[in-house]
C-alpha cells in the first residue's frame, strides 16, 4: 500500500512537471506567431534524451498536423523523420530531413488515403525514379530524374 501511494505521487508529480516544461506555440494561417484566440494551429515540443526535439503541431481542432524531429529550435533545424497529416487524420506525407533538406525516400498521399507519389531526395532535390498515382489509386506516371 505504501509503495502504491509513493508510485501514485511520483507519477502525478512527473506528469505535471513534464506538462509544465512543454510550452504551447500558436500560429495563424500564415504561420505567424499569434495569440490562442487568433490561432489556426498550435504546437508543443518535447526534448529527447539526445538533446534533440520532437515537435507536434496540431490543427486548432486538435487533429494532428505534423510530427517532426529537430536538432535545434533556435534557430529551427529540421533533422530527422517528419510525418504530416490532413485534418481528417489521413497521412499526407512522410520522409526524412537531413540538415534542413529532404533526404531519402518520401511518400505522399491524397486526402482520401490513396497514394499520390513517391520518390527520393538528395540534398533537398528530387532524384531518381518518381512514381505517381491518380486519386483513385491507379498508377499514372513514372518520371526518371538525374542524380544530383
Amino acid at each position: 500500500m505504501k509503495h502504491s501511494i509513493v508510485l501514485l505521487f511520483l507519477t502525478t508529480f512527473l506528469s505535471t512537471s513534464l506538462a509544465q516544461e512543454r510550452p504551447i506555440q500558436y500560429w495563424d494561417l500564415n504561420w505567424d506567431k499569434c495569440s490562442k484566440e487568433e490561432a489556426q494551429y498550435f504546437g508543443v515540443w518535447e526534448k529527447t534524451g539526445d538533446a534533440h526535439f520532437i515537435e507536434k503541431v496540431y490543427f486548432i481542432s486538435g487533429a494532428l498536423l505534423e510530427i517532426g524531429h529537430y536538432s535545434s529550435l533556435s534557430p529551427r533545424r529540421e533533422n530527422g523523420r517528419f510525418t504530416y497529416y490532413y485534418e481528417n487524420g489521413q497521412k499526407r506525407q512522410e520522409g526524412k530531413v537531413k540538415n534542413v533538406k529532404e533526404e531519402g525516400m518520401w511518400r505522399y498521399w491524397y486526402e482520401n488515403g490513396q497514394k499520390m507519389k513517391k520518390g527520393k531526395y538528395k540534398d533537398g532535390q528530387q532524384v531518381g525514379t518518381w512514381v505517381y498515382w491518380s486519386d483513385k489509386g491507379e498508377k499514372s506516371n513514372i518520371v526518371i530524374l538525374p542524380a544530383s
